[in-house]
């Protein structure tokens, strides 16, 4: 299709951009009503449905799910407003928008340490061991060495001892003596009868 519009042609609010207009203004070309008119211009009528631009912007009800590409939308492109789209599932971990009830979701279950109430062991999201237990030495000679159900995989970073008192003196010596990824050696004074202690590792 070729044709020439007059320059100059100023259609009022009343004068829409129709068929008739355009013949009016064309040569050597045919609008029919059904392709242009003042309600609507259909874009496409292929399959899926295409996209109907109105006044009031694009139909929702012509958009299907799969009808718009990234090979039709600009790269870095913006939206204004309050855009809404699906809520994944939780655990989702790919490259799918996560919407903030998903973010809201998701943040307490970051933390899920492998392990639980009375196991000595719990692994951090980041991957430290932390190791934590309570050793009654009342009848235990010092120094005392506090051995781990396992041992941490190649080292500990951090350890400390708190002592259990049979006394109100508060004058009793606990210190540690060694740590290694198999276990902590602590001195105590006699009067000491439980140590508890935390140490994390990797």
């Amino acid at each position: 299709m070729s044709g020439v519009i007059n320059k100059g042609t100023t259609y009022a609010d009343s004068g829409a951009v129709t068929s008739t207009n355009l013949n009016a203004h064309v040569d050597d070309a045919t609008f029919k009503a059904a392709a242009v008119d003042g309600v609507s211009t259909a874009l496409n009528t292929s399959t899926p449905p295409a996209i109907t631009v109105k006044d009031g912007g694009i139909s929702t009800a012509k958009l299907a799910d799969d009808s718009i590409t990234s090979v039709k939308i600009a790269d870095n492109i913006a939206l204004g407003g309050n855009p809404t789209t699906t809520t994944q599932g939780a655990g989702t971990n790919n490259t799918r928008i996560a919407t903030t009830a998903f973010v809201k979701n998701e943040i307490p279950n970051q933390f899920t340490p492998s392990t639980y109430e009375s196991a000595e062991s719990i692994t951090l999201p980041n991957g430290l061991i932390m190791k934590v237990g309570t050793k009654n030495v009342a009848s235990e000679s010092s120094p005392f060495t506090i051995t781990f159900g396992s041992a941490f995989n190649s080292s500990a970073v951090f350890a400390q001892v708190t002592p259990l008192l049979n006394s109100n003196t508060l004058q009793s010596a606990c210190h540690l003596k060694s740590v290694s990824t198999a276990n902590v050696v602590v001195a105590f004074d006699t009067d000491v009868t439980e140590l508890h202690y935390m140490v994390i590792g990797r």
